[in-house]
C-alpha cells in the first residue's frame, strides 16, 4: 500500500509543472477568468472560494496557486490575496490529492499500519473543508465591510 502513494507523490510532483504549463500557455483559466471576475467585493471573494475548492482537486493547492498568479497580480488586491492564500489552504483539506502534505500525512501512517482510504478522507474533509470555507468567506466578507 505505501508503494502506491509513493507513486502518487511521485506522479503528482512529476506532473505539476506540466499541468502548470498547459494551463498557461492554452490559457485554459483565462476562458474562466473573466476580468471582471476578481473584483475587490463579494463576487471576488466567492469565485476565488470557488474556484480554490474545485481546481486543487484537480491540480492540488500548490499548482493552482501557481497559475493564478497572474490573475493575481492583475487584480491588485489584497483582499483578494488573502482571500486566495485562506481559500486555497483550506480547498486542500477536502480530498487526500487535495495538498501534498495530505499524501505526505497518509503514506507515513501506512508505515505505521494505519490504513486511509479515499473516501474515509473524503468524508471529514469535505465537511471540514466546506465548513471553514464559509468561515473564511465570512471573515473576509467583514474585512471587505470594514475596509
Amino acid at each position: 500500500m505505501a508503494s502506491a502513494f509513493l507513486v502518487n507523490d511521485a506522479v503528482v510532483l512529476l506532473f505539476t509543472p506540466v499541468i502548470i504549463m498547459i494551463c498557461r500557455v492554452s490559457g485554459l483559466l483565462s476562458r474562466y477568468i473573466d476580468a471582471n471576475l476578481l473584483l475587490e467585493d463579494m463576487g471576488g471573494i466567492g469565485a476565488i472560494h470557488g474556484l480554490s475548492l474545485v481546481m486543487t482537486q484537480i491540480v492540488s493547492n500548490v499548482p493552482f496557486i501557481i497559475v493564478m498568479l497572474p490573475f493575481m497580480k492583475a487584480a491588485d488586491s489584497e483582499l483578494l490575496w488573502l482571500s486566495l492564500a485562506s481559500a486555497s489552504t483550506l480547498a486542500g483539506n477536502a480530498t487526500i490529492i487535495g495538498a501534498i502534505a495530505n499524501l505526505i500525512v497518509i503514506e507515513s501512517a501506512d508505515r505505521f499500519g494505519v490504513k486511509i482510504g479515499f473516501f474515509e478522507f473524503l468524508k471529514p474533509g469535505i465537511v471540514v473543508t466546506l465548513m471553514s470555507s464559509v468561515i473564511s468567506f465570512g471573515v473576509l466578507y467583514i474585512y471587505l465591510l470594514l475596509g
